[in-house]
């Protein structure tokens, strides 16, 4: 049984990110995770001045899944309401029990401030040491038949290479591994003779998978595009910082692709 943490903030938003998770693992543990920075509370659905913040909190949050949601027999799904700041609060949450990944909601529109320092989505994503799958508003679950994975350097770090067919084993969709090319680049071929190896390193994949190279100068723009264009259910982002220059720059991918993401996405995060 998978171990799933959905957090939620009562938008449409997060509850789709919940509904994303409910379909993908309908036999999964989930934990649904409400962060509160302790005021306001007339803004939730209900509120009783007779019982505490939380009390209200998890009343207000268990009625509403269950007005919204049918949940599979073997899906458990357990509440939890935490005070403190969003992000930071989840990170903590994540270092003290395990989950196999998390889920959250991607909202479709950003005002200039979000765009300038980032989301609470940013955040989770910058601070989580598992897996997160970034879910559009509008996005609804269905088997992965193609997921696009931006492949530069990672291409020779055999880790990734590992966790992505191991990921993949339970789906067997069509890889796309696609490098996005700025400019001549002479060591390309060698990654792609290093990722073809690492994939047979053991035994042939059970998955179809194809290797290319495109060019375009902004790496957001150009594998969403190509998702689009290709119909791919998923977009796979590897993150590895290898050095201070490195993580700015895929800091900078991340926030972007978050910003403008109509698909599914999925940060490898490890």
């Amino acid at each position: 049984m998978k171990k799933i943490l959905v957090p939620i903030q009562f938008n449409d938003p997060s509850f789709n990110a919940l509904a994303y998770a409910i379909s993908m693992y309908p036999d999964g543990k989930i934990t649904v995770l409400h962060v509160s920075n302790g005021f306001n509370q007339k803004q939730y659905p209900t509120f009783d001045k007779n019982k505490s913040l939380i009390e209200n909190l998890k009343q207000s949050l268990i009625e509403k899944i269950n007005a919204s949601f049918s949940i599979p027999s073997k899906c458990k799904i357990n509440v939890q309401i935490e005070i403190g700041e969003i992000v930071t609060t989840i990170a903590n949450l994540t270092k003290k029990v395990y989950f196999d990944a998390c889920f959250i909601g991607l909202r479709d529109k950003h005002n200039l401030l979000n765009k300038l320092i980032g989301t609470n989505a940013v955040g989770i994503v910058k601070s989580l040491k598992i897996p997160v799958y970034a879910i559009p508003k509008f996005s609804s679950f269905y088997d992965f038949n193609k997921v696009i994975i931006g492949a530069d350097e990672h291409m020779l770090n055999k880790k990734y290479i590992q966790r992505i067919s191991k990921w993949n084993e339970a789906h067997l969709a069509f890889l796309k591994f696609v490098h996005i090319k700025k400019e001549e680049n002479a060591s390309f071929q060698k990654e792609k003779e290093n990722l073809v190896d690492s994939l047979f390193e053991e035994n042939k994949p059970s998955f179809s998978f194809e290797i290319s190279q495109i060019d375009g100068d902004n790496v957001a723009d150009n594998i969403l595009g190509l998702a689009y264009n290709e119909k791919a259910e998923l977009v796979m982002v590897i993150p590895e910082n290898q050095n201070f220059l490195g993580a700015i720059l895929l800091n900078n991918v991340s926030k972007e692709i978050i910003e403008k993401a109509k698909i599914p996405i999925l940060f490898l995060n490890d």
